[in-house]
């Protein structure tokens, strides 16, 4: 009995736990839209009460679907004014990925509030589809402190590309 009430409290401790992690979110999570619509998606940062100092990711999509034409850095890791330098700033339309490293410079503390960490457009270029939008580790981090890696939920994003139903009329004069 003893043993059971001891795993039942690690398991709880271990769900509190990852219940409060840091999340990296593609915003908004759902789009639909048509060919030759430009689409914007912001990756989002909620460290959930870390302090984090740095970040990275790899986001990849459907390149048959999707063109991405940018990659501008946001406001997160500046918010409260120091500076920070982007490292890894690569858009890869012929693989479907993107990736991106930012760091903070000339402080040893990181950041506690939300933010966008970056923002992407993309032109569709498929006709009808659907293009996952999936973030993953760069080099094996997505989020880091001082300390080290910060534990980080992903939260992935959908854009929907819709068939335009709507043709301009013909004309069928004889």
């Amino acid at each position: 009995m003893k043993r059971i009430i001891t795993i039942s409290f690690v398991v709880t401790c271990i769900l509190a736990a990852s219940a409060h992690a840091a999340q990296m979110s593609v915003e908004p999570a759902y789009q639909e839209v048509f060919q030759g619509d430009n689409v914007t998606v912001n990756i989002t940062v909620y460290p959930e009460g870390s302090s984090v100092y740095g970040a990275s990711y790899t986001l990849y999509f459907n390149k048959t679907l999707l063109n991405a034409t940018s990659q501008t850095q946001g406001p997160f890791l500046s918010q409260d004014g120091e500076s920070t330098n982007v490292f890894v700033n690569e858009i890869n339309n012929t693989l479907g990925r993107i990736e991106y490293a930012e760091s903070r410079m000339g402080t040893l503390v990181g950041v506690n509030g939300s933010g966008v960490l970056a923002t992407i457009t993309f032109h569709v270029i498929g006709e009808e589809g659907v293009s996952m939008l999936n973030i993953s580790d760069l080099d094996g981090e997505l989020l880091y402190s001082t300390a080290g890696p910060i534990q980080t939920d992903i939260n992935n994003g959908t854009c929907r590309i819709e068939e335009d139903t709507c043709q301009p009329p013909t004309s069928t004069y004889t």
